[in-house]
């Protein structure tokens, strides 16, 4: 289930990545690079952040990125908050099922501890109900067995 969600989380990321280097507008992106070709071509004692053409080029690519970077970060906020959000009716039917099966273990383990239980005293009665006659004889006879067995 976790590679599940892992994987809709990494294929929506793809879908992200591409479309942000296939949406970028292409006119913006080549005013951009003539403003990166105008500053190029000029002194370097002439680059500062009073020239228009640098604060223009360095104004509007860091609005693009950081506007495309924030939007993707909500697409990608919105996308894992609704993956966290969804319900999974495969993991309901396992709670479920582990519930049932839980449940019908403890009555058969019930019923063997009373099984057992029962078991035991009948056993216990049948040596409580042999006579004192009887066990004074098998006293008898095993003691004689002992004293003859040889080792």
């Amino acid at each position: 289930m976790f590679n599940h969600c892992l994987m809709k989380v990494r294929y929506f990321l793809l879908v992200i990545y591409m479309h942000y280097f296939f949406s970028v507008h292409i006119v913006f992106f080549l005013k951009l690079t003539s403003q990166a070709l105008n500053i190029s071509t000029m002194d370097i004692s002439d680059i500062s952040f009073d020239n228009i053409n640098v604060n223009t080029f360095i104004y509007n690519y860091l609005n693009i990125v950081f506007g495309k970077l924030n939007e993707r970060n909500l697409d990608i906020k919105t996308e894992v908050i609704n993956l966290i959000n969804e319900v999974n009716t495969n993991l309901i039917v396992l709670f479920i099922l582990m519930f049932f099966i839980s449940f019908i273990s403890l009555f058969i383990f019930a019923f063997l501890i009373m099984t057992i239980k029962t078991e035991r005293d009948a056993i216990l009665f049948l040596f409580l109900d042999v006579n004192q006659i009887y066990v004074q004889v098998l006293y008898r006879k095993c003691e004689n067995f002992l004293s003859n067995y040889v080792v």
